[in-house]
């Protein structure tokens, strides 16, 4: 036997991956309300498993999985009922929604049982299993009795069929017994026959759930399975009161990397209106500049004066942690970003510095001090942070890395104000404030081979505004054109290199007409929405309100904030934030009197 050397594997010119990680946080929950959240998987490989490693036990029911078309870690429970165990979409009249399979099924309509819809099996040999993913609790000895529906279908009797399963898991959700039910492998008539099981839970089982077994010898032709029942009760699914569940999922693709999540979902009841969280006994001294969740649940806020609070209780109240002159703070605090990887947690101001213990104490990251580091942001995908800066002796480009130390790279071109980065281009972006130059730097994980583009002639980008990086590659800023007098948004659609010119914000669709002026902008990675607050400006009106988008900017529609309030939200969008578990906080730019406003179902309905 010969080969030629170039049908031999080349292994020495393997090519690196991106890191596997997952974005996003998981949603608030409302107590006896069913709930799905979604995380979003990046750079993964092939089909991703995930698996909870610690944290609190979840509601009965639940359904952890991942969907393998959208690439989302997929988070469920039931509407809470007392004494039963509901099977999400027993009969598939919701698509695949509650259900694994494996090869050779898929959702079809072409001859269910009951309804329109059923689980087919075709294109497979051997024996395949579809498992529901509502998964219950269960003690050794316990004894379920399930059914199932199954149609053969046209071929010959004993060469395919299907039956009722019961599985039987242990604590990491892996499968150590089952239970099958009697195999239906004739279709007389194209008649629908009954799959019935009875299982007793063994030792080691902690879950169950209900599974379909699909079964082919020989021919090629679908049979349906449909109609799931059992007789499986807990004292109850889903959870009718309030709690904080904290998670650690670790989530793991085809080739063997994985990523731990860590973080939390919150189950409260709010009726959705607004509040001012005054001051109070607060010795705020100006606007509270940043706003950001620590990965433990807990909300920081800095400000002018250096100190750096936090609350335990959704902004009722505040505790000082920090303030000057601790050596280590990074005083005048403009910015916040969190790793949440690592827990490691940076704030800009007069200095850049990080905090390992979700801001209880800190120690500055780089030690010159100028007063005007504007922002630094978290980029996973390059396991850097990006501080920027503004002032006469600030490294205006700063990258450190995941640990929030070490910089990597220093830069003393311009002066920056907001950092973004746009995944689908692999491309970071820092803006200026009333300047058309920007800096842009892609596919390099150190961040160091920097290009300096402009906007358009006659145009400046109002970084301080924000930026929005959307899903589809987008990239909107606020932006003036001085040829026009237009105060509008200005579009990228190749992920920040160049943008478009300003676009009057009532000339978006779904913008009402005296909206002329953009302030800022911003995209909720949790909720998927573009968020903009144009102004009316003129001889006596100065009002401001939000819109979304969601679907990226084709179409805008006004928030539920009610108008007294959102004339007075900051126009800088580092002053709110989104917390998907809690609501969302919105700091006023009135520094006489400053407020947070809040609201648990968030900024958008």
């Amino acid at each position: 036997m010969t080969a030629r050397i170039f049908d031999r594997p080349d292994l020495d010119q393997q090519l690196g991956q991106k890191a596997l990680y997952v974005a996003g946080l998981f949603p608030g929950a409302e107590p006896s309300a069913a709930y799905e959240g979604r995380l979003q998987i990046k750079n993964g490989i092939g089909a991703c498993q995930v698996r909870q490693v610690d944290g609190d036990r979840l509601p009965e029911g639940h359904r952890l999985y991942v969907d393998q078309v959208t690439q989302e870690v997929v988070l469920a429970w039931p509407a809470y009922v007392s004494g039963l165990a509901p099977i999400v979409n027993p009969g598939f009249e919701a698509g695949d929604s509650g259900w694994i399979g494996g090869p050779g099924w898929k959702i079809a309509t072409e001859n269910p049982p009951t309804g329109l819809w059923a689980a087919g099996y075709l294109n497979a040999q051997g024996e395949s299993r579809i498992s529901s993913t509502s998964r219950y609790s269960v003690f050794p000895g316990q004894v379920t009795h399930a059914k199932c529906q199954v149609r053969q279908g046209a071929s010959s009797e004993g060469n395919a069929g299907a039956s009722v399963m019961l599985e039987y898991r242990n604590l990491a959700g892996e499968v150590i017994d089952s239970a099958e039910g009697n195999r239906v492998m004739s279709a007389s008539k194209n008649r629908v026959y009954d799959s019935n099981v009875t299982g007793v839970a063994p030792a080691g089982a902690a879950t169950i759930n209900v599974a379909g077994n699909g079964i082919r010898y020989r021919e090629n032709k679908i049979l349906f399975v449909d109609t799931f029942e059992w007789d499986h009760t807990v004292p109850s699914a889903g959870i009718n009161y309030e709690k904080l569940l904290s998670l650690s999922l670790l989530v793991s693709d085809s080739r063997g990397r994985s990523y731990l999540w860590k973080g939390t979902v919150s189950v409260v009841l709010w009726d959705g209106a607004w509040q001012a969280r005054t001051r109070g006994s607060m010795e705020w001294r100006g606007v509270p500049y940043a706003i950001k969740y620590n990965g433990a649940g807990r909300l920081l806020m800095g400000g002018h004066d250096g100190n750096i609070w936090w609350s335990d209780d959704k902004g009722v109240t505040w505790t000082r942690i920090i303030q000057p002159p601790d050596p280590g703070t990074p005083y005048y605090t403009r910015s916040f970003s969190y790793n949440d990887r690592d827990q490691v947690l940076v704030a800009c101001g007069h200095y850049v510095s990080r905090s390992l213990d979700g801001g209880l104490t800190w120690a500055r990251s780089y030690t010159p001090y100028d007063s005007a580091w504007q922002f630094v942001k978290w980029i996973p995908e390059w396991n850097i942070f990006i501080a920027v800066g503004a002032g006469a002796y600030t490294r205006r480009i700063l990258t450190l890395n995941a640990g929030g130390a070490a910089p990597v790279n220093k830069s003393n071109t311009g002066n920056y104000y907001h950092v973004g980065y746009n995944a689908v281009h692999d491309r970071a972006i820092c803006l200026p404030h009333g300047s058309g130059s920007y800096a842009v730097c892609t596919a390099d994980p150190t961040a160091t081979a920097w290009t300096y583009p402009t906007s358009p002639a006659g145009t400046s980008i109002n970084g301080r505004y924000g930026l929005a990086s959307l899903p589809n590659g987008d990239v909107w800023v606020s932006g003036v054109d001085s040829t026009t007098s237009i105060n509008g948004y200005m579009v990228s659609h190749d992920g920040g290199l160049t943008f478009g010119r300003p676009v009057v914000p009532s000339d978006l669709p779904g913008v009402p007409a005296g909206y002329n002026v953009a302030g800022f902008v911003a995209y909720d990675e949790t909720l998927r929405l573009l968020v903009i607050q144009p102004y009316m400006s003129g001889p006596g009106v100065g009002s401001s309100r939000q819109f979304i988008s969601r679907d990226n900017g084709a179409t805008f529609q006004a928030t539920d904030i009610p108008a007294p309030l959102a004339g007075t939200i900051m126009a800088i969008p580092e002053g709110i934030v989104w917390s998907p578990s809690a609501g969302c906080f919105i700091g006023s730019d009135i520094d006489s009197n400053p407020i947070i406003y809040f609201s648990r179902t968030g900024l958008f309905k």
